[in-house]
C-alpha cells in the first residue's frame, strides 16, 4: 500500500458528516506520517518500527536541518495533534467540521510535497544526505543516553 492512498481516502470521506471529517483528519495524518517514515527508512537507513516512531521521524527530519524536512516535521506535529483530537476528543467540535478536515488534507499534501523536495535534495546533494545521517545519529545518541535515567 502506498501512503498516498490514505490521503486519497481522506479526501473522499471528508464530506461524510462529523465521522467522515474526523476520519479524514486521521487518514491525512497517517498519509503524511508513512511518507516521512518511508523516507527516513530509505534515505537515512534507519528503521522506525518502534512505538516511538511518530516522534522519532519528526526529530530525524528536524535534525537534518534542511528547510523542507524541518517544515514537514512541523506540519506532521500539527497533523498528529489534530488526529489525536479527532480520534479521542469527541467534545472538540472543530475537528468534526468539513472545513477543518479539508485544511488537514491540504496540510498533508503540503507535507508530501516538502518530503519530495527533501528527497530530491538528498539525492542530488550528498551534504544534505550526510546531514540527515548526522541528525539521525545525534537523535539516537540522545535517546540512548536517556535510557534508564529517571
Amino acid at each position: 500500500m502506498e501512503p498516498s492512498e490514505f490521503l486519497t481516502f481522506a479526501g473522499k470521506v471528508v464530506a461524510f458528516g462529523e465521522a467522515g471529517a474526523r476520519s479524514s483528519i486521521s487518514r491525512a495524518y497517517y498519509s503524511a506520517f508513512h511518507e516521512a517514515k518511508r523516507l527516513v527508512e530509505q534515505l537515512g537507513n534507519q528503521p522506525c518500527g518502534s512505538h516511538s516512531a511518530h516522534n522519532l521521524v519528526r526529530q530525524y527530519l528536524t535534525a537534518s536541518t534542511h528547510p523542507d524536512a524541518m517544515y514537514a516535521s512541523e506540519q506532521l506535529s500539527h497533523l498528529q495533534r489534530n488526529r489525536l483530537k479527532a480520534d479521542y476528543d469527541l467534545k472538540d467540535q472543530r475537528t468534526g467540521t468539513m472545513h477543518f478536515a479539508q485544511e488537514n488534507v491540504v496540510r498533508a499534501t503540503d507535507v508530501a510535497s516538502a518530503l519530495a523536495k527533501f528527497r530530491s535534495a538528498c539525492e542530488s546533494d550528498f551534504q544534505v544526505l550526510d546531514n540527515l545521517g548526522a541528525g539521525i545519529k545525534k537523535i539516537n545518541a540522545i535517546h540512548r543516553g536517556t535510557k534508564g535515567v529517571s
